[in-house]
């Protein structure tokens, strides 16, 4: 449950212990799913995750979640596009230098793994993760935000 909460406290960004991403968006729990994805409806009528739901999700144990109303796990992890086909689902992701949501149409954003080095310079399997959206990549900004990014990570492992 510790790796789970790591990662639950990574997308709520907000510190509510809920992550609603899709609230903010501008999404409320009474949209419908065919006005937006089947995602939307995976979230109970709050509309957001709390940690409870996100841990059931990853586990595998829930069959639905957001009780009765809610579509089944399976099918609500499929998303089709115009044509009917079968498309992954977009998880919306943030800008790790400006904080933006990184949208899907953002063809230009990347995520980069930066591994951590011992003090011989040998990797030791842990890594940080960082996503930078296209705007800072067109503004010519991407070295210096993600050096900025870095020098930050490295004062909180220190201090841990």
């Amino acid at each position: 449950m510790d790796e789970v909460q790591k990662v639950f406290n990574k997308f709520n960004t907000n510190g509510n212990s809920k992550i609603s991403v899709f609230r903010d968006l501008g999404f409320d729990a009474g949209t419908s799913s065919a006005d937006l994805t089947d995602a939307v409806t995976v979230i109970d009528k709050d509309g957001a995750i709390d940690l409870h739901e996100f841990a059931d999700f990853h586990r595998g144990n829930a069959s639905t979640l957001g009780g009765q109303n809610s579509l089944p796990l399976k099918q609500s992890a499929k998303m089709q596009n115009e044509e009917g086909q079968n498309m992954d689902l977009y998880i919306p992701r943030k800008c790790s230098a400006t904080n933006r949501l990184i949208t899907a149409k953002d063809h230009a954003s990347v995520q980069l793994n930066v591994g951590h080095l011992d003090e011989a310079g040998r990797y030791t399997g842990q890594f940080s993760t960082f996503a930078l959206c296209g705007y800072i990549r067109a503004q010519g900004d991407a070295d210096g935000a993600l050096d900025r990014l870095w020098q930050k990570k490295k004062v909180q492992v220190r201090q841990q």
